[in-house]
């Protein structure tokens, strides 16, 4: 289990090069910042490090922040968030190969205000 890389108002996929209107919990490679570039991001090399149990893996995580609310000094604080990174390896690791080069997934909607009916598509 690995803690965070980075605590940030940033987001590559939805506020590419700004700062995003939300916090998010940073996992993964180091190279993390406002804007994805495969190209540097996800090259093999001996200088980047990762938060990943697993060294080969360079891909970047990132999910929403959670707060607590403390009433004693009236302030928010960000919840410690952990990430566990897995693959289904056959043999040793020398065998992990990198999530495919420049996939993204975008999961949600940052900016819905309400819940879910159950039988509401998720997709939209």
């Amino acid at each position: 289990t690995q803690g965070p890389l980075v605590d940030a108002r940033l987001d590559p996929i939805v506020n590419p090069g700004t700062c995003s209107g939300h916090m998010h919990s940073v996992f993964g490679s180091q190279t993390f910042g406002a804007i994805v570039d495969p190209e540097i991001d996800l090259k093999a090399d001996a200088n980047i490090t990762t938060t990943s149990n697993v060294p080969p893996n360079l891909s970047q995580y990132w999910a929403p922040s959670m707060y607590i609310w403390n009433p004693a000094d009236q302030m928010y604080y960000i919840v410690p968030t952990y990430s566990k990174t897995y693959y289904r390896l056959r043999g040793d690791r020398e065998g992990a190969n990198p999530i495919p080069h420049n996939l993204r997934f975008l999961i949600g909607d940052a900016s819905r205000t309400i819940s879910y009916t159950e039988n509401e598509p998720r997709d939209e």
